[in-house]
C-alpha cells in the first residue's frame, strides 16, 4: 500500500477549510444577515416627562440665509427666530389662525408682544411669501 506524502493530508485540509468557509460566507450572505451593523446615534440628555417618541432632529437656530415664512411656518420654526421663544411662536400660530394670514412682515407687530424693538432683530430673518 502507498503512503501519502506530508504534503498531502496538508493540502486536502487546507482545501476543506477553504471550502467550508466559502460555504459559510454563501449561506451567510444569503440569509440577509449582515455580517457587520454599525449603528450611530447621537445621545441627548432625557428631560423629566418628555416623551421620547417627541423628540426630533430640529435645528435650533437659523441656516445662513434662511428666512422664515410667518404664513406658513410650524411653531418649531417660529420659536429658531431671535427674541422669539415657544411662547411667542405659539401667539403668532395663533394670531395666524384667527385673523389669517400675514399681507406684509410689518404686519407681525400686531401680535401681542412684539414690538419695533424685537421686529428690527428679525426683520431680515422673516417673509410672508414663498422662497424658492
Amino acid at each position: 500500500m502507498r503512503r501519502l506524502s506530508p504534503v498531502k493530508p496538508l493540502a486536502i485540509g487546507l482545501t476543506l477549510l477553504f471550502l467550508l468557509l466559502c460555504g459559510g460566507v454563501f449561506l451567510q450572505r444569503n440569509t440577509g444577515e449582515e455580517l457587520w451593523q454599525v449603528t450611530i446615534s447621537r445621545k441627548e440628555q432625557a428631560q423629566p416627562g418628555a416623551d421620547v417618541q417627541e423628540k426630533e432632529m430640529w435645528p435650533v437656530s437659523l441656516l445662513p440665509e434662511e428666512r422664515i415664512n410667518l404664513n406658513t411656518a410650524p411653531v418649531k420654526d417660529l420659536a429658531r427666530l431671535p427674541q422669539i421663544g415657544e411662547k411667542r411662536a405659539a401667539d403668532i400660530a395663533a394670531w395666524r389662525e384667527e385673523h389669517g394670514p400675514f399681507l406684509v412682515p410689518e404686519d407681525l407687530m400686531k401680535v401681542s408682544g412684539i414690538g419695533e424693538g424685537i421686529f428690527a432683530q428679525i426683520e431680515e430673518y422673516i417673509t410672508v411669501k414663498d422662497v424658492e
